[in-house]
């Protein structure tokens, strides 16, 4: 099981329908499954560096990826998803969210998510309007795969160990060594059913894309979940802050000094954040050979005596890493559904990759080794 710590505060993303897919189904199958990275896709400013594939793409999904105006795209698990006529025809007042995320090794979730208004109307609201709306955002689809050469036997039983709700599993399909099931929870299945039946005009727009949904799924195109290495996503991360010691710290000089910085976000209260420290420092002597970096983010330094806290444990742990205290808005630069968090930056200020959610030492150096790998 990831070791992680959850702390139940308010939590906001670099867009705020995103941060709502975070803090509300993503923390669910996070704190329930093993690990569940950031959000999926994050807009216009995502680049794929490098891909590793379990299965080649046949030359439906090639042609598939030329035409992706056409499909909903979730690349870690190799799933093309029709657009639907709704998305023209409500384009004022819906808009679909795409979640695709890897949950733990070899086990992948794509999803599709219904807003009661249009991606122009949400980046225009201040966050209070925002979650007015927040409760009318419904599942349309969830999807989770299992590769290797493993099927519904070992994905209910990883399903089964967590605190998941009751849930049903569909076969979807197959592709290469992935395995796909429909996944839906008890809790989203009746919260569909009481949309159905109402009679309010966003709840009938609602059934009439979820219909288009049910027809979509026979046009879907599978070609076996794969590991995105290095997926550059968001916006360019500005900002100045302070070091454990007070000295000031700009986002563009943590950052252009190192191929891959390795940020790791921990709080002073989170055991498992304190345990993987001498490991971490180990790993930034290793990755300073590499042009790398590792760096703590102490995310609630904001609080009286958190800083004084933390610098008692760094030096009790042997840390020579760098450690700043959390910028303005952290909640939006980085945000996390758990402790430690670990975000990779590239020289250029850009999240790559996936963030990696808990104390998983055994799967930081590598995932680096990986992202430089993918730069190449």
């Amino acid at each position: 099981m990831t070791m992680t710590m959850d702390k139940h505060t308010k939590k906001t993303s670099r867009s705020k329908y995103e941060g709502f897919l975070n803090s509300g189904l993503m923390l669910l199958l996070a704190a329930s499954l093993l690990c569940l990275s950031g959000c999926g896709k994050n807009g216009p400013a995502e680049q794929t560096v490098g891909t590793e594939t379990t299965a080649e793409a046949s030359a439906e999904t090639s042609a598939a990826s030329e035409n992706s105006s056409e499909y909903h795209e979730f690349p870690h698990n190799g799933l093309y998803f029709p657009r639907l006529e709704a998305e023209d025809t409500y384009s004022d007042s819906i808009w679909l969210q795409e979640l695709d995320a890897e949950v733990t090794d070899g086990i992948y979730l794509a999803g599709l998510y219904y807003y009661p208004a249009s991606l122009a109307s949400l980046d225009a609201m201040t966050e209070e309007e925002f979650m007015t709306i927040a409760d009318d955002v419904k599942e349309l689809f969830m999807m989770i795969s299992i590769n290797g050469g493993r099927g519904e036997e070992e994905l209910r039983n990883v399903l089964d160990g967590s605190s998941l709700p009751a849930y049903e599993l569909m076969p979807a399909g197959t592709a290469g060594d992935t395995a796909y099931f429909w996944l839906k929870l008890a809790s989203e299945s009746e919260g569909s059913d009481a949309a159905a039946d109402s009679a309010s005009d966003d709840e009938t727009v609602f059934s009439e894309v979820q219909k288009e949904v049910e027809a979509a799924k026979a046009d879907i195109i599978l070609t076996g979940a794969r590991e995105v290495i290095a997926v550059r996503s968001g916006e360019k991360l500005s900002f100045v802050t302070t070091d454990a010691d007070g000295n000031t710290v700009s986002s563009e000089d943590l950052f252009a000094g190192h191929k891959i910085t390795m940020l790791n976000v921990w709080t002073s209260w989170c055991g498992f954040c304190i345990n993987e420290m001498p490991e971490l420092e180990q790993i930034h002597q290793r990755l300073m050979e590499e042009n790398c970096a590792v760096v703590g983010l102490m995310y609630e330094s904001s609080n009286d005596g958190e800083v004084e806290e933390c610098q008692k444990i760094l030096e009790e742990n042997g840390v020579t890493y760098l450690n700043i205290q959390a910028p303005e808005h952290v909640e939006q630069l980085f945000p996390v559904t758990g402790f430690p968090t670990t975000f990779f930056i590239d020289s250029e200020g850009y999240m790559i990759g996936d963030p990696i959610v808990g104390a998983q030492v055994d799967k930081y150096e590598s995932t680096v080794m990986k992202l430089l790998e993918a730069m190449e």
